[in-house]
């Protein structure tokens, strides 16, 4: 049976004091799989624009998995139960499904403006229903959630935007410290590791993670890890020194 692709957006389940909505979405990858409902790819977090105009949570960033299945309507089924037994219960949540190849030109154009400027709530739900698209409201709903969640799909149809927390069917770790390449890769499941310039670094070379928050990106959907070459030789015996011709540091992105 074909496997089709499904964008999953999710945005607002969390409080000040709760999980984010990153690790809500993770926590759901896991269950799905589990549950032997589909295969969860990627899970992209996706930044919206800043600003004091604006009522959000944390740092205002929405959520989008993309899961291969046989049965979508199970896969939906199962998710808005899921998200609704995890979010707290004071949040605006959404959630926003749509099948891969049915993301439109003014659902991106909507989106990518969602990163630059406030957009109206308003606009989000006429989009939704002109696409027919799947739509969950949660909780004392305003539909606020809904913006980001909508975005969070259309950003992720672009092939580049977002940062990634879930890679190739595994979650992403959380790196810090001194590793070689090729166990970076191993770890992270990462497509390709290179600098701003395009380069891509041999597998014997030593990266450098100076920030645990430090995420893969898509490019041209291929799952990138950004590093800068450091110039200058550190003097810190915890760090592997010497043993390749050039030292790699992770880019904060």
């Amino acid at each position: 049976m074909p496997q089709n692709r499904l964008f999953i957006g999710i945005d607002d389940t969390d409080s000040l004091t709760s999980k984010g909505t990153g690790e809500i979405t993770k926590s759901l990858a896991k269950q799905i799989e589990s549950n032997n409902l589909g295969k969860v790819v990627n899970i992209t977090r996706h930044q919206l624009f800043l600003s004091k105009k604006i009522k959000y949570t944390n740092i205002n960033n929405s959520a989008c998995l993309e899961v291969t299945s046989c049965d979508f309507e199970k896969l939906i089924s199962f998710c808005k139960e899921f998200i609704t037994e995890n979010c707290q219960k004071c949040s605006n949540t959404a959630i926003v499904f749509s099948d891969s190849n049915n993301i439109s030109n003014d659902i991106v154009e909507f989106s990518l403006k969602s990163k630059k400027e406030i957009v109206s709530i308003k606009e989000a739900v006429m989009l939704i229903k002109n696409n027919n698209l799947n739509v969950k409201f949660l909780n004392n709903n305003k539909k606020k959630g809904i913006i980001g969640a909508l975005a969070a799909i259309g950003l992720r149809s672009t092939n580049n935007d977002g940062r990634v927390i879930w890679a190739n069917g595994f979650e992403v770790p959380q790196m810090r410290g001194t590793y070689i390449a090729g166990e970076v890769y191993y770890q992270t499941h990462v497509d390709t590791i290179k600098t701003l310039n395009g380069y891509k670094i041999p597998t014997d070379a030593t990266i450098i993670y100076e920030n645990k928050f430090s995420k893969p990106t898509l490019e041209n959907n291929v799952v990138t890890l950004l590093v800068e070459e450091i110039k200058e030789k550190r003097i810190n015996s915890n760090e592997i020194m010497g043993a390749f011709s050039s030292n790699f540091k992770i880019l904060v992105n």
